[in-house]
């Protein structure tokens, strides 16, 4: 369990500090419409 939140951090903290800050929120959800959107083409 340790081993993969210490490989799944790098990608976890990330959004967790966008999110902290009011003026990255637009950025974060662009990033999670884009994630969402390629998944959706595969």
């Amino acid at each position: 369990f340790l081993n993969e939140l210490n490989i799944n951090a790098p990608t976890l903290i990330p959004p967790i500090m966008f999110m902290l800050k009011p003026e990255y929120r637009p950025i974060f959800n662009r990033l999670l419409e884009s994630m969402a959107g390629d998944q959706k083409q595969e």
